[in-house]
């Protein structure tokens, strides 16, 4: 007997649109639960992040009742993460805990049933969360079949689940079936039928599947495939006519069956994202060494051999991405000094979602939405905290101080090892970051890109509309050579007007934009000093200095200009969102 395991995981950030929340739901996971409760036979397993929870208890409870009515058939089986669905690697552990313990119980409330499951936020694998897990009374996890291949597992080893362990406690985790990812449900029904008998026929006891529910009615095409032409529909009533294949839930087969064995997985998450996290010029080059591979037919079998960067990197790729990152991190600290209850530090926990942190193939930390919901969860959260502050600390951890201002109306960052500039001014009450911007960068699938043309010659191939862009869009491709900040000090020469400062076409003759200023606190000031120089006919020996002052709830900031600046113009950039 075949043992299907069926699983899926529905996912909305913090931030959202509400009407992108109410498309998901009628298109999807409403569609989904519909379907599948006609066959009370078909057992499945599911997750549903924290904040999409949250949205369904509100406008939909309808949805809630009928879940919560298989879950009592028993037909359903449910699975938990971090309840706002953080990377449970990037967060500090004494929040993955509460994160998990905090999922557990509105499941419990809500369900009547103990979940033992959790689903790994984007299959970030990292040895360092195994106590964490642990601690949180998790059972088992999933992750890509990619990760036990890069620990050097075979694929045909890999049906059924593993124990990995620490300190000698132990915790499960299943593989889940990349072919049965890739094929469902894009491919016509006979495809995964064929494959479950392949798998029966060589003895497996087991076929592993846990996938993005938005899959089945959200993605290009698919409610029309899955629902309108019933491949949905069709599809159960298969696998329950197959007598070669029972459906079942992960923790049925874990108490029924015994492991495959031992693992010690690598830090890893699935393949794409070993390309995302990779600097762009390195991930231009990873693309292109897959793809001689696969034009060479070797690809599959050297695919394990095969890795790019972790998820990690993108607090090194994207500086605005590392700031809020290290923000939360400080006030959680903070939080956990003052020995704030798991109720008081929700906000903070809004603020762990981990959309706006990366990007890879949706918008992510280009979102603005997304930026912006973190920062005023962590805002409110830092409002609660109250404690004044005016100090220097290495508050992003890159071995240089920033100057860290919390009064009760605000909070200023300067980065003196940056230009003095302003990395963040926020408004404690209105829970808002002014200095939220993006800094435009080169992303590496930028390369190869062409104008779309706009000649009748059918219908293009996914690849070409991959690759073709608006003209509007390429000329908006523009790239910052310094980062998008505040107070950011600039000399001049030549034509200078708005165009010229929209697309980065202006001569600059100074060394002071992103450069290192001396500075002095004193009372609710900031004295920021350079002594640098501009570039005309030789250098020019200039000194800047700036004061910034904290007034009431804002800031004054007076300039000091020394030395010869004849022929060049000064200007002060100032960005906000």
């Amino acid at each position: 007997m075949l043992k299907f395991l069926f699983g899926i995981h529905c996912h909305q950030p913090v931030g959202n649109f509400d009407y992108i929340f109410e498309e998901a739901y009628k298109k999807s996971y409403r569609k989904f639960l519909d379907t599948v409760a006609n066959y009370p036979d078909f057992k499945f397993s599911i997750h549903l992040t924290g904040p999409l929870l949250e949205w369904m208890e509100t406008k939909h409870p309808d949805y809630v009742e009928k879940l919560g009515l298989l879950v009592s058939q028993g037909q359903v089986e449910i699975l938990i993460s971090g309840f706002y669905e953080p990377v449970l690697a990037s967060i500090p552990e004494h929040d993955r805990v509460a994160q998990i313990l905090y999922a557990k119980e509105f499941i419990i409330k809500k369900f009547h049933k103990k979940p033992n499951g959790l689903w790994l936020t984007e299959r970030v694998w990292d040895p360092g969360i195994v106590k964490s897990l642990i601690k949180s009374g998790v059972k088992y996890v999933l992750v890509d079949d990619f990760h036990f291949l890069s620990a050097g597992f075979d694929k045909s080893d890999l049906y059924g689940y593993f124990l990995t362990e620490s300190e000698g406690e132990t915790l499960a985790i299943f593989p889940i079936d990349e072919k049965l990812r890739y094929i469902t449900p894009f491919r016509p029904i006979e495809e995964t039928v064929e494959y479950l008998h392949r798998l029966h026929e060589n003895g497996k006891s087991v076929a592993i599947i846990f996938d993005d529910g938005e899959k089945f009615g959200i993605w290009p095409g698919t409610y029309d495939w899955v629902y309108r032409r019933g491949w949905l529909k069709k599809f159960i009533e298969k696998i329950l006519l197959l007598d070669y294949v029972k459906t079942s839930t992960y923790s049925e087969f874990l108490e029924e069956e015994k492991p495959n064995g031992r693992v010690y997985l690598p830090t890893s998450s699935y393949f794409e994202m070993s390309e995302w996290s990779l600097f762009p010029e390195k991930a231009a080059q990873f693309v292109e060494f897959v793809d001689h591979l696969k034009s060479e037919g070797i690809f599959e079998e050297n695919k394990i051999f095969i890795r790019g960067g972790i998820w990690q990197n993108f607090l090194i790729k994207y500086s605005e991405a590392n700031r809020m990152h290290k923000k939360m991190t400080f006030i959680s600290k903070e939080m956990e000094k003052s020995g704030m209850s798991m109720e008081e530090r929700i906000d903070l926990y809004r603020a762990q979602c981990n959309d706006a942190y990366w990007h890879g193939v949706f918008g992510g930390l280009y979102l603005p939405h997304l930026r912006r919901a973190n920062y005023s969860n962590l805002l409110k959260a830092e409002k609660k905290l109250g404690k004044e502050i005016f100090d220097e600390m290495d508050v992003d951890c890159d071995g240089r101080d920033e100057i860290y201002i919390r009064t009760k109306e605000l909070v200023l960052q300067l980065k003196p090892s940056y230009g003095g500039a302003i990395t963040e001014f926020s408004s404690l009450n209105q829970a808002l970051n002014f200095q939220d911007t993006l800094m435009r960068r080169f992303e590496h699938y930028h390369r190869g890109l062409k104008v779309e043309k706009k000649e009748d010659k059918g219908v293009p191939s996914i690849h070409e509309i991959s690759k073709t862009v608006s003209s509007q869009a390429m000329e908006a491709l523009i790239y910052d050579w310094s980062e998008r900040l505040s107070l950011l000090d600039h000399f001049i020469t030549g034509k200078v007007g708005i165009d010229e400062l929209i697309s980065v076409k202006f001569h600059e003759v100074g060394d002071f934009v992103n450069q290192p200023y001396q500075y002095t606190l004193h009372n609710r000031s900031v004295r920021l000093k350079r002594e640098g120089g501009i570039y005309i006919d030789g250098k020019r020996e200039i000194s800047v200095t700036k004061n910034v002052s904290i007034i009431n709830n804002g800031i004054t900031i007076d300039y000091r200009i020394e030395g010869n600046s004849a022929g060049s113009f000064f200007a002060v950039e100032f960005n906000f969102s």
